[in-house]
């Protein structure tokens, strides 16, 4: 029960446009504790969340790896959000874009092997609702 519960919380709060539009991309942010590389890391992401609305392959993929990095950083300002990189890289493998290749495939199961059943369903939710913005069309099946 308490499964459903959750499942539907995520679904809704996927639904409802969190995370689906250039403005929600504050949401993502964290409070930067290294202000030497963190701001301007905190920039890139904002810029280039803002283009990734603007159909621009590459900072679609960027977006989708800073939701997911903390390797080359541990402070960088970007909550790592695993079901908004799942929605992301699902987004790029239905764009159509010529530059897409099997390192989208791989990247798209990286991220989305990650989440649990209702994850997965926030996430293919929210892709669902970004495909809309961005390309004004379905997300495939």
């Amino acid at each position: 029960m308490r499964k459903c519960i959750v499942a539907a919380f995520i679904v809704t709060l996927a639904s409802s446009g969190t995370l689906a539009s250039p403005a929600d991309v504050q949401a993502l942010l964290s409070v930067c504790k290294d202000t030497d590389f963190c701001p301007g890391f905190q920039k890139q992401f904002v810029d280039e969340y803002k283009s990734a609305f603007r159909r621009r392959y590459t900072s679609q993929r960027n977006v989708a790896f800073m939701l997911e990095d903390r390797d080359s950083h541990p402070d960088h300002g970007v909550v790592r959000n695993w079901v908004a990189a799942c929605a992301w890289r699902a987004v790029i493998m239905n764009s159509r874009d010529k530059e897409v290749d099997d390192s989208d495939r791989m990247n798209l199961a990286f991220a989305c092997k990650r989440l649990n059943p209702p994850g997965r369903v926030a996430a293919a939710v929210l892709a669902s609702d970004l495909m809309g913005q961005i390309y004004k069309r379905p997300l495939a099946a």
